[in-house]
């Protein structure tokens, strides 16, 4: 199942923009976080709670884009 999901995330890269790249990949981390034991759940979700843009902002800033 997790394969056929990656496979269908690859074929919808060219028709996505990046914002719905980043979305359904940090669902993805998320739907993986629930099957994690409630000691580690809460540590994992703290992980993919990062808005696209507050991460699009430091890739810009990383990368020296404007």
């Amino acid at each position: 199942m997790k394969q056929l999901i990656i496979i269908v995330m690859n074929c919808c890269l060219l028709a996505c923009s990046n914002q719905q790249i980043y979305e359904a990949a940090k669902h993805n981390e998320q739907l993986n976080c629930q099957e994690l034991p409630q000691s580690q759940y809460e540590e994992c979700m703290d992980g993919v709670s990062e808005t696209y843009e507050s991460y699009s902002r430091k890739r810009k800033d990383s990368v020296g884009e404007e």
